[in-house]
Parts: structure tokens; C-alpha cells; sequence
């Protein structure tokens, strides 16, 4: 007798995981011993073949398994349309898709990504420094139009912090910001970040704002 639905082969390289069989036993007193394999239904991985879900059918899950990795030259057409966003590009100087491609070539630059348990990109960020000196600029910060509200900032920035604070080296982070990008200013404030007078050496935005950050703990 076959229990449950039939079983479908998947071909090499489908995109889709196939998690292991889990294994039951029943007792049939008047048959030997009945085995019952479980196979929970199959997850689509983060290849590129496979339909993309809209991060708003995610909404309230996109931090657990979120985390920073390296750029690739294929997630510059993301990058470039967070950038592109009405209430994003007010606050961004010189961007766009040549200035990207150069920023993964240059050595003093870092570019990042946030990307999801599916390998979404959801948010990136670009440091200056990290390798090289003691002070590290935090270039650019933006975050998914789709995915905000959801702590997607303060958790890129706390990374992106966490990272350049990695090399004992550094003793400095900075970043500039608009004098009216408001919500940007709070979440600054509220990881550690301070308003000072800027260094001679520190080229703002114009009218932006030079914070530093004070070396308190995360929180």
C-alpha cells in the first residue's frame, strides 16, 4: 500500500533543496514492522534561475538569517535601484552603476551587501580604510525601499561597524550625513555615533554632518 504523495525526481542543479528523509517506524502486530519515510516539501534555493520572491511577502523575517557578504557585479543592478529610490537619492552624492563597478575595484574601498536566508539582496554599504589605516569612513548606507521598518538599518550599520572594528588598528569610524536626513541622524545616535566638529582632513556632503563613533559597546 502507498501512503502519502508520489515521489518526483529532481534534476541536478533544479535550484531546489531536498532536505533528508526522516525515518519512521510503526508496529503492525500482524506484519513485521512497517517503515514510513517523511520527506518535508522541498525549499528553493538562492540561485539565479529561480523565481525571486518580492521581500514584501517577507515582511517581519528578513533579519533572522541576515548577513553581510561581499559584493558581487551582478547585484549592482539592486544596489543601484535602492540608490535610485525618490526618498534615497536626496542623501547620496556621486552613485549609479559606473561608480559601483569602479568601487568593486578599488582597493581602498569595501563594498557589502545584507543579504537574506535566500540570498536577497536587501541593503549594502560601502567603508573606506578598513585595511590600509586607522580611520575608516563609512561611505554609503541604504536599505531596500521594500524592506524598511524592519531594523534592516541598525542591523547593516552594527555589522558594518562590527567589521571595521575588526582590525585593532582602527580606533576611528566615521560617516557623513545629511543635515536632513533626520531618520538616518537617530539611528546613528542610537548605535553609538556622535555629532562633532569635523577633522580638516574629512570632505563632507554639503550640508552634511560629520559623526563619529564614540567607542561605547554595541547595544
Amino acid at each position: 500500500m502507498t501512503l502519502g504523495q508520489r515521489e518526483v525526481p529532481v534534476p541536478a542543479g533544479s535550484g531546489i533543496e531536498v532536505p533528508p528523509r526522516t525515518h519512521h517506524y510503526m508496529r503492525n502486530d500482524a506484519e513485521d514492522d512497517l517503515e514510513m519515510i517523511v520527506v518535508t516539501a522541498p525549499r528553493a534555493s538562492g540561485t539565479p534561475h529561480v523565481r525571486e520572491r518580492p521581500l514584501g511577502r517577507d515582511r517581519g523575517g528578513l533579519v533572522v538569517g541576515s548577513h553581510l557578504r561581499h559584493t558581487r557585479s551582478g547585484d549592482l543592478s539592486t544596489v543601484v535601484r535602492f540608490e535610485e529610490a525618490m526618498d534615497t537619492s536626496p542623501f547620496l552624492g556621486q552613485g549609479g552603476l559606473d561608480w559601483h563597478s569602479a568601487a568593486l575595484d578599488d582597493p581602498d574601498l569595501e563594498h557589502w551587501v545584507l543579504v537574506d536566508r535566500l540570498d536577497r539582496v536587501i541593503a549594502f554599504g560601502v567603508l573606506v580604510g578598513v585595511s590600509e589605516g586607522d580611520v575608516v569612513e563609512i561611505r554609503r548606507m541604504v536599505v531596500a525601499p521594500e524592506g524598511r521598518g524592519q531594523g534592516l538599518g541598525r542591523l547593516l550599520l552594527r555589522q558594518l561597524l562590527e567589521h571595521a572594528l575588526a582590525n585593532p588598528g582602527v580606533h576611528r569610524v566615521w560617516l557623513d550625513v545629511s543635515a536632513d536626513n533626520t531618520r538616518a541622524r537617530s539611528l546613528y545616535r542610537a548605535v553609538g555615533f556622535v555629532e562633532k566638529q569635523p577633522p580638516d582632513w574629512a570632505t563632507l556632503l554639503e550640508n552634511g554632518v560629520y559623526m563619529e563613533w564614540g567607542d561605547t559597546r554595541l547595544s
